[in-house]
This record gives structure tokens, sequence and C-alpha cells, in this order.
């Protein structure tokens, strides 16, 4: 079942990636559309007038246009598929582990609070920046030298890259919570997805913010502070989670010469590291929930 999930996700991320993104309809392409609207026009009338012969010999332009506009998708209607691919993958994950092993409640509760990250937050909030961007990018801004114009053009490239880097860091966070045999792999998983979150800013994501409409908006400076120092107090969590987890694992490993009452206070200690770490991450990513849960009730409100 896992497999499955972990193809999905993979397989649209592969079209993500590959695929380019068409958010709207240009006025050439309108250009196209009533040239075509012409030619049939013209060929109803030869057939029924058979003596009028009009030959017709469309531009190179319009026809590498046309070619063009046709192999464009909407790439960015996939990344809410991928994500909720994704958190029915770890939903799954925490439902297997909870009624098959004897691990416990936080690493399900960490499955359980990425999985409606994925859900809620992710697959809304990625979906409309990649369509900021590509806006941003392909009909907002023009390729300038100098001046105003320019200033404008590489924020736009700089926030699809950003995005781009967030995207991909995600999903491999993602992709390595799902295939992890351990709790070790899922908060590795979960440090995976927070670091994605801060090579976003450090890339200019904040800087380079635009709005749903592919408008530039940079982020005030104390927000993305903000935003930043939450982000490394998860990814501290959850490295220290698997750390716990992994010491957890050696000292039920060490040799029988050791001091039993050792070994049971070692793994208590760590134990007790790993809820508390695990727990503060689960924390911090219910938060991210709640913010992302409004424009995901929207989709509900859609006539």
């Amino acid at each position: 079942m896992l497999l499955f999930w972990v193809f999905f996700v993979s397989i649209t991320l592969l079209l993500l990636i590959r695929i380019p993104v068409m958010t709207s309809f240009s006025p050439s392409s309108q250009a196209v559309v009533h040239h075509y609207h012409y030619s049939d026009h013209q060929n109803q009338y030869q057939h029924q007038h058979p003596s009028f012969t009009r030959i017709i010999s469309p531009s190179p332009s319009l026809l590498s246009h046309t070619s063009s506009t046709t192999t464009k998708l909407e790439s960015a209607k996939i990344l809410p598929i991928a994500y909720a691919g994704a958190s029915g993958a770890l939903l799954s994950k925490a439902v297997i582990i909870k009624a098959t092993t004897t691990s416990t409640p936080s690493e399900c509760l960490v499955l359980l609070a990425v999985s409606l990250l994925s859900l809620i937050n992710f697959s809304i909030s990625d979906d409309a920046r990649l369509q900021s961007a590509q806006i941003a990018y392909h009909q907002k801004t023009n390729p300038a030298s100098s001046g105003k114009e320019k200033q404008v053009r590489q924020a736009a490239i700089t926030f699809r890259k950003a995005v781009r880097i967030k995207i991909i860091g995600q999903f491999v966070g993602l992709v390595r919570m799902i295939l992890a045999r351990s709790a070790v792999g899922v908060m590795r998983g979960g440090a995976i997805i927070m670091v994605a979150q801060l090579l976003y800013f450090f890339a200019g994501g904040g800087r380079s913010n635009h709005d749903n409409d592919g408008n530039w908006k940079p982020l005030r400076e104390q927000a993305v502070i903000s935003v930043l120092l939450m982000n490394v107090i998860l990814v501290g969590a959850a490295i220290l989670a698997a750390n716990a987890s992994a010491a957890a694992a050696a000292a039920a490993t060490v040799s029988l010469s050791a001091s039993t009452t050792t070994i049971i206070d070692s793994t208590t200690t760590t134990t007790i590291k790993f809820a508390v770490a695990s727990r503060i991450y689960a924390f911090g990513i219910i938060i991210g929930c709640i913010e992302g849960l409004p424009q995901f009730m929207k989709i509900f409100n859609r006539k």
C-alpha cells in the first residue's frame, strides 16, 4: 500500500517538474483561436462554393505559438493531488504503525500532523505560490536591463526559484517519512520538510514574495524573522527527536555485559526526550494546519 502511494507521489512530482505552466489564456492565443474559427468558416464556404479557392499560409510565429500553447498544461493543478497523495500515505502509515507495532503515540502523532499539514496547508498555499510565480514571470514582467523593470523582473525570477526549492524540498521530506522504517527516519523526514521552509526564505522567498495576482509584495522583515525562528525551533525539535530515537535503539541492543539498570535508565531518558521533542514538532505543525484552514475551507464554499 505504501509503495503505491510513493509511486503516485513520485510520478506526480515528476510531472510537476517536467510540465510547464500556463495560468491564463493570453491575447495571442486568442488570436490563434480566431484564426481557426476563420479557417472553419472558409472551409464551409468552399464546400458550398467549389469554384472559390483560396490558400492561406499561417505565419511561422503563429505555428510556433500554437505548438507551444498546445503542449502547456496547468501543472500547478497537479500539486494539490500530489500533496493529497502524500497525506493519504502518511495517514495510512500512522494507522498501520498503530495497529501492528508497539511504537510510541508520539510517532503516530507526528505522522498525523504532517498528513494534515500536507493536505490543508501545502496543497493550497503552494498551489497559489506556484501559480503566482508563473503569472509574475510569464505575464507581469519582461526581461529588462535597468531601472524598476529590472528589479521587478529579478523579484519574479527569485520568487519562482524559491517556490520550486520549497516544493521539491517538502516532497523529499514527505517521501522520506513515507519510506521510513523507524521513528528515526520519520523525524529526519520531518526535519527535511522544515529545512525546505528555511531554504525558501534564504533563497529570497520573503523579499520577493508575490500575491495571488502575481504582483510583487515583499513580506515584512519582522514577519520573516518570526517564521524563520519558528522553523529553526521545529528543525531542532525534529533532529533532537531523531537522535533520541536512535540512541534508544542503540541502548536496547547494548552488550549484555552492561548493567541492566543503566540500560533501563538510558532508554527511559531517551524515550522522554523523544516524546517531548516530537510533540513540540507536532504542535508546531498543527499550528501550520490551523493557519491554512481558512483557505482550505474556501474550497467547499466555491459554487
